[in-house]
């Protein structure tokens, strides 16, 4: 059991991931706060179930996390023992383990007409302020691709960008992106935030694989504001749910220069793309290709 203030009964496997510094926590009211592992680059949380999970102004749900100061990049793959397709599995990074602390978070949710395994709903929102309802993000579901469950957490600065990937060709593809001013230090993690009706133990597990928290990045020089200036980026105009394969180029009098970045899907009409890797490159140019 861990000696935490908002910890009212999970815990803690110790494995190698944890002894790098990885920390587990009950947050809000929740009705069974189940267990958390880490073994090796793995985290399952189970057992656990609350009334709401995350939303409103108060989240309710499982987290396990480390302490990040700075910049980081997030990835991990999002797997349940469902039968039912209840899929609730979350990365987040949050300001504390208070219920309405600010947050940023992207969850993955199935029904029956999407099974976990095969195509995933992903949510993504965000809480600008202690004791706000989180903005939610959604109803691109026919827009998305069967990626299974890999899925990709990156901040720069105020920058936090999801990314979500096939597990087996790993191409990062942007989702959602969001500008949320926070302090330089953060909880940046994993979480299981299933919600049901039911007061019976729940036996509900999430399994997390291939955890990879890194911090060795480049940063901002100015914490907590976005230089355009830093990163080069496009801004894409179109119709909500247009698909666009960005590509760059360091010459672009070579006709077959073109090297392909990534895959972006307008959420927003007119759409900033930012490239985070043009902190530290030299000049890059851009162009969109439309992917009918």
């Amino acid at each position: 059991m861990l000696n935490m203030g908002f910890l009212l009964g999970g815990f803690l496997v110790a494995g190698s991931v944890a002894a790098a510094g990885w920390q587990d926590a009950i947050i809000g009211e929740v009705t069974h706060p189940g267990t958390t592992e880490v073994i090796n680059q793995t985290v399952l949380i189970s057992g656990f179930s609350s009334k709401s999970g995350w939303g409103g102004n108060r989240d309710q749900c499982a987290f396990a996390y480390r302490p990040v100061t700075g910049d980081f990049d997030l990835t991990t793959r999002i797997t349940d023992n469902s039968t039912t397709h209840v899929f609730q599995g979350c990365i987040m990074v949050r300001e504390s383990l208070e219920p309405h602390s600010k947050a940023v978070l992207l969850r993955g949710q199935a029904g029956q007409t999407y099974p976990v395994h095969d195509y995933l709903h992903w949510h993504a929102g965000y809480r600008l302020a202690d004791l706000g309802n989180i903005t939610w993000q959604t109803g691109k579901y026919e827009v998305f691709p069967p990626f299974e469950n890999l899925v990709r957490l990156v901040r720069r600065g105020d920058l936090f960008i999801f990314y979500a990937a096939h597990y087996a060709a790993r191409e990062w593809i942007e989702v959602f992106r969001y500008d949320v001013p926070m302090k330089p230090t953060v909880l940046v993690g994993v979480s299981n935030g299933y919600a049901t009706t039911s007061t019976t133990p729940s036996s509900y597990a999430i399994t997390f694989e291939d955890v990879s928290l890194s911090t060795t990045l480049p940063q901002i020089s100015q914490p907590g504001v976005l230089a355009i200036g830093m990163y080069a980026g496009l801004t894409l105009e179109g119709s909500i749910g247009t698909r666009y394969e960005i590509q760059m180029t360091t010459d672009p009098g070579q006709v077959n220069g073109w090297t392909r970045l990534t895959d972006v899907v307008l959420a927003e009409s007119p759409f900033f793309w930012v490239d985070p890797a043009s902190y530290t490159s030299p000049k890059r140019f851009y162009r969109a290709v439309l992917i009918e």
